[in-house]
């Protein structure tokens, strides 16, 4: 079984187009050549893509990354909600106590409208017995 090759990115492409630079330089690429060269490294995709174009060329070769430091380089991502917090201690802790404070605000202005929406109005508009308006036959429990 093989394995797949092994995709690049933009630092390899980079690479080894500053090596190609080198070799036009030293006269081992006419300017035709260089130009094909430099046009595969450009769309290349994998590290074999790469390897092909230093085949009959001496040093400088573009090196492999090591894919271990690849992976120790990256910083660690954190979650969606994680991006909102602030990064400090004390920024948290002024966070937690504006949405404390928001909290305690906002829960009262709550109640007091549904005491109003739901006890003050219907009391005010006469209308009791679930909606109706009041008669004399309304049982003494819903007065």
């Amino acid at each position: 079984m093989t394995t797949p090759p092994l995709r690049i990115g933009n630092q390899e492409r980079e690479a080894s187009c500053d090596a190609l630079d080198a070799h036009l330089q030293a006269g081992r690429l006419d300017a035709d050549e260089y130009g094909e060269r430099y046009a595969q490294a450009v769309v290349a995709r994998t590290r074999d893509e790469l390897d092909v174009l230093f085949l009959d060329l001496p040093a400088p070769h573009p090196a492999a990354p090591d894919p271990v430091s690849l992976t120790k380089t990256l910083p660690p991502q954190p979650r969606d909600w994680q991006r909102y917090l602030p990064a400090s201690a004390i920024g948290r802790v002024a966070a937690a106590l504006v949405l404390v404070a928001a909290v305690s605000v906002l829960v009262p202005i709550a109640a007091a409208g549904a005491i109003v929406w739901f006890v003050l109005i219907p009391m005010l508009t006469g209308r009791g017995c679930h909606g109706r308006r009041r008669h004399r036959n309304c049982s003494a429990a819903s007065r």
